[in-house]
């Protein structure tokens, strides 16, 4: 039935009435002190890390550059060749040959993109600046290129080093070592932890920023509460572990699958990177001894 109008009137009566004095005061929150920056750092670092494990390679930027050619060298190859190349640069007693493959490498990075250049100069700067520090004091003992050198040969071979992980990725990390006489069981382990270190590093970083958000004011050291963070994530890894193992038994898996995709013919460029190689050491050779 419909109300009666003096029924309305007095509901609008009520409706006009001014609101308490208590809904209109303000609650500002102002949270006590709190230190979390190590906690940002862990939950950033983790970011960067994770951001580099997934990222998968642009097919676009495969067929540009120096990778386009490199593409079809086999990983195998790839990973003895810069084992020789690293070899000879650390056999080297002069500089020739250091800042022959130094300008070389500077040249192969120049033909890629510029994130690609940075995950291969960010590490070998790094290295080649700790290199310096550790040399220096070489110079009071009248070793006055000891510190250049070690330099020089630590940023050459961090960076071809890096170029090689950061071109061939953690399958072919997998396969270069399986044709290398790696054991199946080793390559499988090998592999299946590369693919489960990004899930665990998720859930490690959800729990970081969990522990920061609901920690805000109640502690200042967060130092002690990051033990938790690595407890639980040890508890998902063997539950990961247990898992897998399982389905793999059930399914008939056996520990030597990973090594039927390692194999196949050598092709052109593969040639190619041979005599490369080929060449590199005979540079080495000629400027060892024309400088002897």
């Amino acid at each position: 039935m419909l109300a009666s109008r003096s029924e309305q009137e007095s509901c609008g009566s009520r409706g006009r009435e001014p609101l308490p004095e208590w809904l209109l005061c303000g609650s500002p929150y102002e949270p006590s002190t709190d230190r979390d920056s190590s906690m940002r750092r862990n939950v950033l670092a983790l970011t960067r890390a994770l951001v580099t494990l997934r990222a998968e390679p642009d097919p676009a930027e495969r067929r540009t550059g120096v990778d386009r050619a490199l593409g079809g060298v086999a990983p195998t190859i790839r990973l003895v060749g810069t084992l020789v190349l690293v070899a000879c640069v650390s056999l080297a007693r002069n500089l020739a040959f250091a800042w022959l493959m130094l300008a070389i490498l500077l040249v192969l990075c120049a033909v890629r993109p510029a994130h690609r250049i940075a995950q291969i100069v960010g590490p070998a700067a790094l290295a080649a600046l700790l290199a310096f520090l550790v040399n220096m004091p070489a110079v009071l003992l009248g070793q006055a290129s000891a510190p250049v050198r070690m330099t020089t040969k630590t940023f050459v071979t961090v960076g071809y080093v890096a170029g090689l992980a950061q071109t061939l990725g953690s399958d072919g990390m997998v396969a270069a070592l399986r044709g290398l006489g790696l054991a199946p069981q080793v390559a499988t382990v090998a592999d299946l932890a590369l693919r489960d270190i990004v899930v665990l590093g998720e859930a490690a970083t959800s729990l970081s920023e969990a522990l920061s958000l609901r920690s805000v004011g109640t502690n200042k050291d967060k130092t002690a509460s990051a033990a938790g963070v690595m407890g639980a994530v040890f508890v998902r890894a063997q539950r990961l572990a247990t898992a897998r193992a399982e389905a793999m038994e059930l399914r008939g898996y056996g520990l030597g699958w990973a090594d039927a995709r390692m194999r196949r013919r050598l092709r052109g460029a593969d040639v190619a990177y041979v005599l490369a190689m080929a060449a590199v050491v005979a540079a080495f050779v000629y400027l060892e001894g024309a400088m002897a």
